[in-house]
């Protein structure tokens, strides 16, 4: 009822016409849906509802109604109030001012109801960068084993030289390695911002420096000491020793910070923690030898040389589920697209992705039938997927190439949320909290080369800063979770949960974490997992844990920072009072995904 009186006065104005004036009661909403956007930028959804309940409460300006109904209806995602939400977006497309946001955020609404990753088939690439080892007779990286992205920085390990290669495509550096050590792989953990390298004697590591950086003060603790606060240029070159004692090969980092690889000299694959500690390993026979392997969720896929096959290890069972006998050739890597696609290269017929591996029946198809350009072909490399971009090593032109991965269809691979927005009058700054995830739950790394910013529809120049904060980290039953404390859940946070589960979960369930930004991590004592809650934790940056390693789980989540991806821009008088919006587009090949929120200045006259 309430809600038809607002309407029915609205239309009302409209015919009656309206003061530019405003009254003290409508400026006093502004100041309040101000207030509203405070809190949330600090994290507190819950307490920003009740704030723009004030707001809304009051006399609202006739054009500030439609930009109210619009943030409320992103409340309430976060909040997991849907239909809610769905009645506030009916409200704001009453008005003409907020049409394209408010279709966005309900086609995002219909997009997680009939979230699969069945839906995701067709791939598709764009390029980011280009990096000769050899340019104008000057040798940038000679031998590349291995790349990684961390933090907007390409990192390229060249074994040979003993060094580290690392551009974010404008600036180069080198970091020097031990020359007494065999280096074998490059891995990163983004919650330490921890870069991790394999080699013949166990796993070494150090942080990630980037200009871009800012992290948070952590307390510290006789236990769990952290190196540093903050990392400069100088101490990417100390590099520290995790584990030693074996060779290793390292072939992912999962959610929880688990190092997952390959010791050759026992023909194990071991599962080792943050501090070094080995947490579960599983032995081969050693007529095996493991030439690589890739990590999708709890599925380890390895690669293996003899009788190239692939070895489907799942983590939580601890042992091969599936083995998929392959066509006879040399394969060189193996990769998986975000929809759990299987990509092998080899030196027979480049690069291929596994269509069909249903017992005997096994169909490789060459990219080009995909693609319709057949310049993989005849490529010979590696290739590795990793926070939305694909990197290809070429080992005949000694050149590593980004790409941009996206997939043709229906849906959109890729999740775009502006999620908290403050505006600064002392030094007219807004800055804006965004994350941009794929369908795996991966945050997309070299954001500012797909990024436009709007504000008030002119694009303004901005600057991309990631923030390593102190998330709160929250314990709950998994029924108790959904029923009662999701609301009180701060955004940017880490929740632990358990229990089975008593209802459908149902991917409208999975809003609230994805808007919020909030990872759930499930402990279980199961062998199999709810398909629901698989989807739901990967897709909100958590996972599924073994309950046997809670301990290990709490011990790295009370450690470990929460990523968070900040736009700032500067505004420049004259500016005019109101509630004004700020507007973040991502350019895809095939698409855009555009996202906005709003904020309140009172206005600067030139000076």
């Amino acid at each position: 009822m309430k809600r038809l009186l607002t309407i029915i006065l609205v239309l009302s104005a409209l015919v009656m016409g309206f003061s530019q004036e405003l009254l003290k009661s409508e400026l006093e909403s502004r100041k309040l849906f101000k207030e509203s956007l405070n809190l949330l930028f600090e994290g507190n959804k819950y307490e920003a509802r009740i704030k723009l309940n004030e707001a809304m409460a009051g006399e609202i300006y006739i054009t500030d109604i439609p930009r109210l109904w619009y943030y409320a209806a992103k409340l309430d995602l976060q909040l997991g109030m849907i239909d809610r939400a769905l009645q506030d977006l009916e409200n704001a497309l009453l008005f003409s001012t907020v049409n394209e946001e408010a279709k966005t955020l309900k086609n995002f609404i219909e997009n997680m109801r009939n979230f699969s990753i069945s839906n995701y088939a067709t791939p598709t690439f764009s390029n980011l960068h280009g990096f000769f080892g050899v340019k104008n007779s000057f040798e940038k990286f000679y031998n590349p084993v291995d790349v990684e992205i961390l933090n907007s920085n390409l990192y390229i390990l060249d074994s040979q030289n003993h060094l580290i290669y690392k551009t974010d495509t404008t600036n180069e550096k080198w970091i020097n390695l031990d020359k007494t050590i065999n280096y074998y792989s490059i891995n990163s953990d983004k919650n330490l911002n921890r870069l991790y390298l394999g080699s013949n004697k166990g796993i070494y590591y150090f942080e990630s420096y980037s200009p871009i950086i800012r992290k948070e003060k952590k307390e510290i603790d006789e236990v769990l000491t952290k190196e540093s606060t903050y990392t400069t240029s100088e101490q990417e070159n100390q590099i520290k020793a995790l584990i030693e004692g074996f060779p290793f090969i390292i072939y992912a980092i999962d959610n929880a910070g688990r190092i997952i690889g390959y010791d050759p000299y026992n023909n194990e694959i071991k599962v080792i923690g943050f501090k070094g500690q080995i947490l579960q390993q599983k032995k081969f026979d050693d007529s095996y030898i493991f030439t690589d392997g890739v990590l999708w969720r709890n599925s380890l896929y390895l690669l293996e040389y003899s009788s190239s096959s692939i070895f489907h290890l799942d983590i939580l069972k601890n042992e091969v589920v599936e083995i998929i006998k392959l066509p006879s050739k040399t394969y060189l890597s193996i990769s998986c697209l975000p929809w759990n696609k299987l990509m092998l290269s080899s030196i027979e017929d480049g690069l291929e992705i596994l269509n069909n591996s249903h017992e005997s029946e096994v169909e490789l198809m060459k990219i080009s039938e995909y693609t319709k350009d057949d310049e993989f072909d005849e490529f010979k490399g590696r290739v590795k997927i990793k926070s939305g971009v694909m990197i290809i090593t070429d080992y005949k032109d000694n050149e590593v190439t980004m790409q941009r991965l996206n997939s043709q269809g229906k849906y959109d691979l890729y999740l775009l949320n502006l999620y908290g927005l403050n505006y600064n009058e002392s030094d007219r700054k807004v800055t804006a909290k965004l994350n941009v995830i794929d369908v795996s739950g991966e945050k997309m790394e070299f954001l500012s080369k797909n990024i436009l910013v709007m504000d008030m529809g002119a694009r303004v120049p901005f600057q991309y800063i990631r923030s390593y904060i102190i998330p709160d980290v929250y314990y709950y039953d998994i029924n108790e979770l959904f029923e009662i404390y999701i609301p009180q859940i701060n955004t940017d946070s880490n929740i632990i949960t358990h229990g089975e589960i008593t209802f459908k979960l149902t991917p409208e369930k999975s809003i609230p974490f994805i808007l919020s930004s909030s990872s759930l991590y499930y402990l279980t004592d199961e062998k199999s997992i709810n398909k629901d809650i698989e989807n739901l934790a990967y897709l909100s940056g958590g996972a599924i844990i073994n309950d046997e390693y809670e301990s290990y789980l709490n011990e790295y989540l009370n450690f470990s920072y929460k990523v968070v991806d900040y736009f700032e821009y500067s505004l420049f008088p004259p500016i005019v009072s109101g509630i004004n919006s700020t507007t973040i587009t991502l350019l895809l090949e095939d698409n855009l995904l555009v996202d906005t929120l709003f904020y309140y200045t009172e206005g600067i006259d030139n000076e």
